[in-house]
Formats: structure tokens, sequence, C-alpha cells
């Protein structure tokens, strides 16, 4: 037995002798606890696709409507939203081209 192939000849197994020592060991299951017990449900089942709608209004509080008789571009906007201002200051300054 001093020769190499004859120490690894006893390891040697054909395929059909590992399947079997597979499929034997399989049915070798050491004792566990009691299986647990699952249920299987639809996704539709479980989730919530509830879709829900309520009329509104969306009012822009910077928004100004501001009406003339001339038209005119808006050059310069001097007052920001929540200055004080008094009679005679420049508010706004017009372009009438």
């Amino acid at each position: 037995m001093n020769n190499t192939k004859d120490l690894l000849r006893p390891f040697r197994f054909t395929a059909p002798q590992v399947f079997a020592a597979l499929l034997i060991s399989s049915f070798m299951v050491l004792p566990t606890q009691a299986a647990t017990r699952v249920t299987v449900k639809s996704l539709s089942s479980v989730v919530d696709y509830s879709e829900l709608s309520a009329p509104a209004s969306v009012v822009n509080e910077h928004h100004i409507t501001v009406s003339s008789e001339i038209t005119a571009t808006l050059e310069s906007l001097p007052v920001q939203v929540g200055n004080t201002v008094k009679a005679g200051d420049l508010l706004a300054e017009l372009d009438c081209r």
C-alpha cells in the first residue's frame, strides 16, 4: 500500500453510491421542534389598494391679479411681501413701450 493510488482507492465512490448515501442520510434527521403551521394567501387579499379623492382648490397666497388700462412690462418690483409701505412709495416700475 505504498502506492498513492492504493491510498486513495478506498475513498472513490461512483455516482449511484453517492446518491444512495445522500438519500439515506436525508431520512436520518435529528428530532426537532414541531412543524410550524403556515397559511398561504394571495397578495391581493393582504394588500389594500384603496384610493381616496376629495375636491379641493389650490390658492396661492402671494398671487395678486392686477388689471390696468395700459399694456406694459413690469421692470421692477422694489417691495416684497410683508414690507411696510406708506403713501407715495414706489410699488412697481412699468415699461410702457
